[in-house]
């Protein structure tokens, strides 16, 4: 039966720096010796990247996702892109999983396609054109285990042209 999450974890917004060591890397896609059966059950957070003709912007997002020092699920959710991005995904990072559309369904259509498709107690929603710090998915999970009361956490975001910057740091429910 798939786990229900009972909390979010969330950040959407453009220019992040997001701080979250190699897990979800080709050499280390299946944590040395363990299945990847076993690897997914570890995982605490899953990643939802929403894209449309993005292609541009992963090789950057991807990658800082792949230093985090904690491992996360992926799922890139394609908007029917006609750039190549799910063909450069499969290429470039075969740990991602994708779910595509043949045609644009918005931000809303991918996100929530995503987090269904997720199994894990944490989401995280992450733009394609942002970077994350590789402590980022980490400090969010503590901060979340830190109160059973707390409902969602936001990371602080910095300009990714001015780096000394903050864009935002979270929104007030």
């Amino acid at each position: 039966m798939r786990r229900r999450w009972r909390k979010q974890a969330t950040l959407a917004g453009r220019g992040a720096e997001i701080s979250a060591k190699g897990c979800g890397s080709r050499d280390t896609l299946f944590y040395g010796t363990r299945s990847m059966e076993e690897r997914d059950r570890s995982m605490k957070t899953t990643v939802i990247i929403p894209n449309y003709n993005g292609k541009h912007f992963l090789k950057k997002c991807l990658e800082s996702l792949t230093k985090s020092t904690v491992c996360a699920s992926i799922i890139m959710v394609d908007n029917g892109s006609t750039d190549g991005s799910c063909s450069y995904v499969r290429e470039n990072f075969p740990q991602v999983r994708l779910l595509t559309f043949p045609e644009n369904r918005g931000f809303c259509g991918a996100v929530n396609a995503g987090i269904r498709a997720a199994e894990t107690e944490y989401i995280f929603l992450l733009n394609n054109d942002t970077e994350v710090a590789p402590d980022c998915i980490g400090r969010l999970e503590e901060a979340m285990e830190k109160d059973r009361r707390i409902f969602s956490a936001g990371a602080k975001m910095l300009s990714m042209q001015e780096p000394d910057k903050v864009d935002t740091a979270g929104d007030l429910y």
